[in-house]
């Protein structure tokens, strides 16, 4: 009897393709009992059916089978709200183990209840109710889950036992497990309490001190949560170092009992093996190190390191013998023992060391066709290579004082190398793919046939074949590589690629959810993974990064629905949870320096206090708030208000970006505005309200034109600048001018290239930008000038990374052009440095030329200056641990009146002239210009400040993950002198000279470059 037709139900045909087709059951086959036992496993076994069975209708010409099923439900979202604290509801949804896409049942739901209300329980939520709503989606076949919390009452510290010898009062262990009676009660408080007391345990050395909670008693009429613990603090630990001396907190540091807080055989030896190398690193190359069996007692524990020493000596020599294939400076380079040297008067050994040279000379060889060499470390005299627990009874005898007198030859380090056979690779095979996929395969591997044969290559190519087959939806491939020497050349190595595919699996749709207010059209390109393409795990990887890429969302999430399932199609969820579309963020922070500017001095005078025009010592604070629109129009764009406000600046601008503009995530877009009032300079107080157009172009794309390195940015900038005239200390006759509002505007270029390894704390690499300004009337200007400002950094790390030697010049230009009445640059515009984060050996912006009259800096048109540091390795200290490292650096330039005065002055350390400076020529008006040059820069006097200033100093770095808390002092060499013929604090004081301090601090976060 054929079979006419074959139906499915409870899963449809579309959602079982291509399976229908291919059943032992076939439509027009006669029916066979056998072929529909098989199709019914192999519809179960796709894992979309709790249960399935085959109904036969007779027909008239033969039989209609129908496969009648229940489908399977799957997890869909899982979200849980209303439980109180901002990280409850997040640790419930971990908790709940509902993973998207797997198997739901009743029993895992109930599950998922009681971890949930255990979570809770934790935290002292120990009346809470949890509803769950389930919202099935047919079609998809998966459930969505959605938990609603309500936490009740919070429980608090109630009473508290301790049972045991645990050597304090009540309170005390109330004060050292931070229970205060009455706090809330969290999932961290039993352990906190745990390690307060353990904590203050080992502070007392009584490392086998016991601490456990016994049990938890919640008071439902007091909502109090009563603890009993059990504590016995054991004796105290003494550890003594016999034969050498060591300072106690170094000890602490480098026998790791102190660090784990228990005392055992395995921890003993190892401080054994630590004390050794400790010691050969600080030149005793033959100390051997034992330990005494823990003397127990009642109230203390007694452990013996005994120490001899030997000689202290020096590595004299560290070389390479036997080599042939690599010369010796190559393999030098890779040991991690050195000669001693000047600013290492031991050098660096220790048998750690050595191990870890020989791996490193093996690896090399091993990777360069040498299976079979062999690495043989020597030194000039014996050294301790039996176990540290095998030492001769001598050790116990030997006096540490008789032996530090001996004498011993330098120690020399030969590194023996028998290379043996070099292998090379023969022929290439792989195996298990067809003959057109392989032709493709060989071009992802590195190895080729006549290559050295290496063992590294080999392990990359097997991953590029493993990863090439998840790429095409292979769900457990394997890749197995075996080697055979040629009969007639043991030399020669066959390699064959062994690859075991295994099942194929395709997407059968993509499943996004979460989106509210995003437009699905604005993250499509953000997808690379769609429909009717292989199942790439890489893809979905690929696709969550592009997602999180748009700043629209606080969590996604991709999941495959039925992962363990048989069936050749599956269905890929995506599943997004969209930020807040409004964000306030703020801030709080400070700087303090040397010659922090000051205005207003008749005022300041008034009030008792110093008024000059090196500033003052002072600190600054400073507020920031952030308000942000985030996802305008459902789009990948955000409107935000920007506020600052502080002594040296207040400021508001309003910002509209455009982060992948057009949709291209090579360019962004974006628009400000916003007015701004800054004491940048200790001259005067300014005000500006600008606008402004950018286009930022990355270059991501695999051919394109720069690399990746580089970054363009296009600015088109109006603004209108203006300087309080009652601010002013410059020549009463400039006044006027400078103070009148200026426009300035037009187009700018700027050009990054980035290749540091890390922009926080960069170890190598280099920074250059490039930025080029045109300010001129045809864009609606009045102040008509040219700026170029060029930057360069550079990092190089040396003694393996522990050292960094950095380094950065600078130099700008200005160039006005057009009448007399537009040449004058603003003061605002000119080129400034000095300060934190430029030349250190002045305060803030007071480098360069200065006011003839006032002596208070009026910036310049030319710049050069170049910042050397030397940046140390942290060393390990009590407290801070690593986190404190020390900087020495030099800064050397100076602001110019002209930009060709500053390559002129590379050589001059002097400030020429200063004779002049110290007996300027005062005019009879005041109003009326000194003798002297004016430029774009205004009245410059005969003082001149054409020469490089040079500046040395220290600084503190303390590292944190924003990036370095920088702490710089710093000392000026050769600071410029200046007339004070006009004296704003006191207009009859008579003329005096005044000097740049030599000494400056500055207090400030992130590198100096």
């Amino acid at each position: 009897m054929p079979v006419r037709r074959i139906t499915f139900e409870g899963v449809s045909r579309e959602r079982l393709a291509p399976l229908p087709d291919h059943l032992p059951q076939a439509e027009g086959a006669p029916l066979d009992e056998d072929a529909i036992r098989r199709s019914l496993r192999q519809l179960f076994a796709t894992g979309l059916y709790d249960s399935i069975q085959a109904d036969a209708t007779s027909l008239d010409d033969g039989v209609a089978i129908t496969f009648r099923g229940v489908a399977r439900a799957f997890i869909g979202t899982v979200t849980v709200d209303g439980a109180k604290g901002g990280t409850i509801n997040a640790q419930l949804q971990r908790a709940s183990r509902l993973n998207a896409g797997t198997r739901y049942t009743e029993d895992k739901l109930n599950r998922a209840l009681a971890e949930m209300r255990r979570t809770l329980d934790d935290n002292g939520f120990r009346e809470s109710t949890i509803n769950h709503t389930l919202t099935p989606h047919t079609e998809e076949q998966l459930v969505d889950i959605a938990f609603h919390v309500v936490s009740g009452p919070q429980a608090r510290i109630g009473a508290v036992e301790v049972e045991g010898e645990s050597g304090m009062s009540l309170e005390e262990f109330r004060r050292k497990a931070r229970l205060r009676s009455g706090a809330t009660v969290d999932h961290d408080t039993p352990n906190r309490a745990l390690d307060g007391v353990l904590h203050h345990y080992q502070k007392q050395d009584r490392l086998e001190a016991d601490v456990k909670l016994e049990s938890e008693t919640y008071l439902a009429a007091q909502h109090r949560q009563n603890f009993r613990f059990s504590a016995n603090q054991g004796p105290t630990v003494r550890v003594m170092v016999e034969g050498a001396k060591i300072e106690p907190a170094r000890m602490r540091r480098v026998i790791p009992i102190f660090q784990e807080g228990a005392v055992d055989d395995d921890l003993l030896n190892e401080g054994n093996r630590r004390l050794r190398n400790y010691f050969q690193r600080l030149g005793y190359f033959d100390v051997k190190v034992d330990h005494q069996a823990p003397n127990a007692g009642s109230e203390q524990v007694s452990i013996l390191y005994r120490v001899l020493l030997g000689p202290r000596r020096r590595v004299q020599s560290v070389s390479v013998a036997g080599n042939h294939y690599f010369d010796s400076a190559t393999l030098k380079e890779l040991l991690s023992v050195h000669e001693a040297s000047t600013l290492n008067p031991h050098g660096d050994y220790s048998q750690a060391l050595v191990s870890a040279d020989v791996a490193a000379l093996q690896n090399v060889y091993r990777d360069n066709g040498f299976s079979s060499v062999k690495i043989v470390p020597e030194t000039s005299t014996p050294e301790t290579v039996a176990a540290d627990s095998s030492l001769s009874g001598s050790l116990s005898t030997a006096s540490p004082a008789s032996s530090a007198r001996a004498r011993s030859a330098p120690l020399a380090v030969v590194y023996r190398i028998t290379e043996g056979t070099q292998q090379r690779v023969g022929t290439l095979a792989i195996e298990g793919t067809q003959l057109n996929e392989n032709l493709r395969l060989f071009a992802l591997l590195n190895t080729v046939p006549g290559q050295l044969l290496s063992p590294g290559n080999l392990a990359g190519d097997r991953d590029a074949l493993l990863t090439d087959l998840f790429q095409r939806g292979f769900e457990h491939p394997e890749v197995d590589v075996s080697q055979k020497a040629e009969s007639d050349d043991p030399a020669t190595i066959d390699v064959i690629f062994h690859i075991t595919e295994g099942e194929q699996v395709f997407v059968r749709k993509v499943y996004l959810t979460g989106l509210h207010y995003t437009r699905p059209e604005t993250i499509a390109k953000a997808i690379t993974i769609h429909a009717g393409d292989p199942l790439n795990q890489s893809a979905l990887i690929d696709t969550q990064r592009n997602l999180y890429d748009f700043a629209l969302f606080n969590e996604v999430d991709t999941a495959v629905e039925n992962p363990e399932g048989g069936d050749t199609y599956k269905t890929v969820l995506i599943q997004a949870v969209e930020a807040r579309r409004w964000a306030f963020t703020y801030g709080f922070g400070f700087e303090a320096q040397t010659g922090q500017p000051q205005y207003n001095c008749a005022g300041i005078v008034i009030s008792g206090a110093k008024c000059n025009p090196q500033g003052k010592t002072g600190v600054s604070p400073r507020i920031l708030a952030d308000l942000t629109r985030n996802g305008l129009f459902g789009r990948e764009q955000s409107a935000s208000i920007q506020g600052t406000y502080g002594l040296l600046e207040q400021k508001i601008d309003l910002l509209y970006q455009v982060p992948h503009f057009a949709g291209n995530h090579d360019f962004a877009l974006a628009w400000s505005g916003g007015y701004a009032n800054s004491l940048d300079v200790t001259t005067y107080v300014a005000s500006k309200l600008e606008t402004g157009a950018r286009l930022t172009q990355h270059f991501s794309a695999p051919k394109a034109l720069f690399s990746k390195a580089n970054t363009f940015i296009y600015e088109f900038d109006f603004r209108r600048v203006k300087v309080q005239a009652t601010t002013l200390q410059v020549s009463p006759g400039e006044i006027e001018q400078l103070a009148t509002a200026v426009r300035v505007g037009g187009p700018a270029f700027t050009w990054i290239r980035d290749t540091r390894d890390s922009p926080m704390d960069a170890h190598r690499g280099t920074y250059t930008s490039f930025q080029e300004f045109l300010s001129a009337r045809e864009f609606g200007a009045q102040a008509q000038f040219n700026r170029l400002d060029v930057s360069n950094s550079s990092y190089y790390a040396f003694d393996k990374g522990r050292y960094v030697l950095a380094r950065n010049t600078r130099y700008g230009q200005e160039r006005a052009f057009g009448n007399a009445s537009s040449e004058l640059i603003p003061l605002p515009e000119r080129l400034y440095a000095g300060g934190p984060t430029s030349l250190r050996g002045f305060s803030i912006n007071a480098a360069g030329p200065r006011d003839p009259e006032t002596g208070y800096p009026i910036g310049g048109a030319g710049a050069l200056i170049n910042s050397t540091e030397l940046r140390l390795p942290p060393p390990n200290l009590p407290w801070v641990g690593d986190s404190v490292s020390l900087v020495l650096f030099h800064d050397m330039g100076n602001v110019f009146d002209r930009a060709s005065d500053a390559w002129d002055s590379f050589l001059h350390f002097h400030q020429p002239g200063r004779a002049t400076c110290e007996n300027p020529k005062i005019p009879m008006n005041p109003d009326s210009p000194p003798p002297g040059p004016v430029t774009s820069i205004g009245w410059q006097g005969e003082c001149s400040f054409s020469y490089f200033s040079h500046a040395i100093g220290a600084g503190l770095r303390y590292h944190t993950p924003a990036g370095p808390i920088r702490l710089d002092f710093s000392y000026n060499l050769n600071t410029p002198i200046y007339p004070v013929i006009y004296n704003y604090s006191n207009p009859n004081a008579l003329p005096t000279v005044g000097e740049a301090n030599h000494f400056n601090f500055f207090f400030s976060l992130g590198h100096t470059f």
